[in-house]
């Protein structure tokens, strides 16, 4: 059974890719009717090493705060989490 389309988003504490840390990834995988296969979403917070900045919470609204609280979603633990999205993937298609 092969999904419709995976969309893959991203927000990071920048534009600019060379200055960029992942705040949040988040993974939708499409219906497919033919198999009653309902939408899934997958995904999860990142806590940056460096501060969200103003302009950028503007654009995802994602605040300075927010991260300052998270005690999870280190960057190795999004990794983790994120493998086993694709290993849940691999399984279903």
């Amino acid at each position: 059974m092969i999904p419709a389309y995976i969309a893959i988003d991203l927000e990071t504490t920048s534009r600019e890719p060379e200055q960029a840390h992942v705040v949040e990834w988040a993974a939708l995988v499409s219906s497919d009717p033919l198999h009653d296969m309902q939408p899934t979403m997958h995904g999860s917070l990142v806590k940056p090493p460096v501060p969200i900045p103003p302009e950028t919470s503007a654009i995802h609204h994602i605040i300075e705060a927010r991260r300052v609280e998270l005690r999870h979603g280190t960057l190795a633990l999004v990794r983790a989490t994120f493998a086993g999205f694709l290993a849940l993937l691999m399984a279903i298609c």
